[in-house]
């Protein structure tokens, strides 16, 4: 459709949208649903999250809320909402991504945190450390050359994929996210722990 051939993948990104949309957001934030791998929690199964946080089995069990009444609605109906919804994300992250511009990037500084993530596989949140952190860091803060940057990130990416397969081309997503870094800078820790506490989480750990 011509209308969303501006956007990058925008059919994982309608994945991701009507997750939300159809669940009133009540849809588990840390499923990141693709055309490769879209989770669903079996009803009856116990949901790890809620048990690592204290709750009881009972609590912990996904139970059904309501039945599908086997009405299946057209899809021309949300794809203005859904074409809306990109658009006001657009205008958020380019917002957010000005908020980490760099002021100085004349030399090339080392973060801790960053360092110690790139030398330590995770099972969540590949692709936003990928261009939200990892790329900027590289390109932006240390300032390494670019076969150097796909190398190193390369390696990481194919770490974490022991753990747990990615849903996205390594490749691909590494060319992409090079070409549009920018001048911008990177989230920093207090952000990263309001707009992603999950993430947050797993890199305090």
């Amino acid at each position: 459709m011509k209308e969303f051939k501006d956007f990058h993948k925008p059919d994982n990104m309608f994945l991701r949208f009507e997750k939300d949309f159809l669940s009133n957001a009540y849809a588990d934030k840390a499923n990141y649903q693709s055309l490769k791998s879209s989770l669903l929690r079996i009803p009856g199964s116990l949901n790890s999250k809620c048990i690592d946080k204290g709750l009881s089995a009972e609590e912990s069990k996904i139970k059904i809320l309501q039945v599908w009444d086997g009405h299946l609605p057209p899809i021309k109906y949300m794809i203005g909402t859904f074409h809306a919804h990109l658009k006001s994300e657009e205008m958020k992250e380019e917002k957010r991504l000005s908020m980490y511009r760099l002021h100085d990037n004349s030399k090339p500084q080392e973060i801790h945190w960053i360092d110690k993530l790139l030398n330590t596989p995770i099972d969540d949140h590949r692709y936003l450390c990928l261009w939200h952190i990892l790329i900027p860091y590289l390109v932006n803060v240390k300032q390494v050359q670019e076969l150097e940057v796909y190398s190193i990130l390369e390696g990481w990416l194919r770490r974490c994929e022991k753990l747990r397969k990615l849903d996205f081309d390594i490749k691909y997503e590494i060319k992409y996210n090079m070409k549009r870094v920018n001048n911008f800078g990177l989230i920093s820790l207090e952000a990263l722990k309001k707009e992603y506490p999950d993430l947050y989480e797993m890199i305090n750990d």
